[in-house]
């Protein structure tokens, strides 16, 4: 990355000017300044106690920032809304991991991505902006970097969810405002509880359909399965979760999909928005229950 010192930061130390101005985390910073990937007019500095002047041409060599990415490339289908040469988004498949695990070695998103990126000439580790249960499908931002990643994490964004639940609510719009703590002698499980972090759920009925109802949700924080916990301790847990709620043979996975983005982008300087319609399986339930 590339920067020309504009007049009105000259004589700033450029170690502040890295932290406040440009957003270089703490940890990105060391790793910088370790692999002498800070230069300044062409040469390797030490960025404390060094001032910058107009003009200057200050480089980043973030590739210096990055681990080595073991994901290995793997050619499955990916739905790429949108890319630039700071993220790309994604509109995710249900069913599919994120990253690889134990039990999810390959076949995940993350090895899709990186058959993607070869197949264009890129290569960089897979960084989520955002993140989905392996249930949930919907839109997911990859960062294509650490620094990107990172600035686009601390950007500002709505993030809205359609979801089928059970039952009838009472209220047609409401906020879920309950600590989620990770549940005692459980991996996976989350539940709502004293000592845990805080969580903000907004909802609106969107339709009620039965013994069922159609919401919009919008998610304020980002906690581990906020919006499925949120939800069954409402008494209303999403259709077809089968961890937070009953068994059903209607939907296969939890009937929970990230439909819209809306945030500024802190790197292209404009605000951007997404969206992705509901996947088949969950417009066939709909109207299955209509």
């Amino acid at each position: 990355m590339k920067y020309v010192i504009p007049y009105n930061y000259s004589g700033r130390d450029l170690q502040s000017l890295l932290r406040k101005e440009l957003g270089i985390s703490k940890r990105m910073l060391r790793i910088l300044k370790l692999n002498k990937g800070i230069l300044l007019n062409g040469k390797s500095v030490p960025p404390k106690n060094i001032s910058v002047k107009e003009g200057d041409l200050l480089e980043l060599k973030l590739d210096k920032c990055e681990t080595r990415d073991l994901t290995e490339p793997q050619d499955i289908p990916i739905n790429v809304i949108y890319e630039d040469k700071y993220m790309i988004v994604v509109d995710k498949d249900p069913h599919i991991v994120v990253h690889p695990t134990y039990n999810y070695p390959n076949g995940t998103l993350a090895n899709g991505i990186s058959y993607y990126a070869k197949s264009k000439g890129e290569k960089y580790p897979i960084r989520y902006v955002n993140r989905l249960d392996r249930g949930t499908s919907g839109l997911i931002i990859i960062g294509k970097n650490r620094y990107y990643c990172y600035q686009l994490q601390k950007a500002p964004m709505d993030k809205n969810y359609i979801a089928l639940v059970w039952g009838e609510l009472s209220s047609k719009e409401g906020v879920m405002d309950m600590p989620i703590r990770r549940k005692e002698d459980s991996f996976i499980e989350r539940e709502v509880g004293d000592g845990g972090k805080r969580a903000i759920t907004k909802y609106k009925v969107l339709e009620y359909l039965g013994d069922m109802t159609l919401l919009e949700l919008d998610l304020i924080t980002g906690r581990t399965h906020q919006i499925r916990v949120h939800l069954k301790t409402l008494g209303h847990p999403v259709v077809g979760d089968t961890i937070y709620g009953p068994d059903t043979d209607l939907i296969s996975r939890p009937a929970l999909h990230s439909y819209k983005l809306h945030f500024y982008h802190p790197l292209k300087k404009e605000f951007l928005k997404f969206t992705a319609p509901i996947h088949k399986d969950m417009k066939d339930l709909i109207s299955k229950v209509k």
